[in-house]
């Protein structure tokens, strides 16, 4: 078999297909959002992959595993997306630590 080929699933299983298409396709336009983010650090990009997320956290056919690590990427974006767009963000803090502490 070639592997540009496409093996075709049968048509009793074209829902299910369909189901796993769209978490695959969330998943895939996660991977490029975070790459456009991390090329641009632009704000949208960040919100875009937050509601991505959102969006997998609450598709019904999404595993348990899957969704547990949704809602892991999801605080760390949330973090982001809040903080980026604050003005306390935006001027540098002071670190916790060191020699002025």
């Amino acid at each position: 078999m070639n592997s540009n080929t496409v093996q075709l699933r049968a048509s009793s299983d074209n829902n299910e297909s369909t189901q796993y298409s769209s978490i695959e396709k969330l998943q895939t336009t996660i991977l490029f959002l975070t790459t456009k983010y991390a090329q641009t650090n632009n704000m949208e990009f960040a919100r875009a992959v937050y509601q991505h997320l959102c969006l997998i956290n609450d598709h019904d056919e999404a595993s348990s595993e899957l969704k547990f690590f949704s809602q892991s990427l999801i605080m760390e974006w949330r973090i982001i997306v809040c903080m980026k767009g604050s003005p306390e963000h935006i001027s540098s803090p002071k670190p916790a630590y060191g020699p002025d502490k």
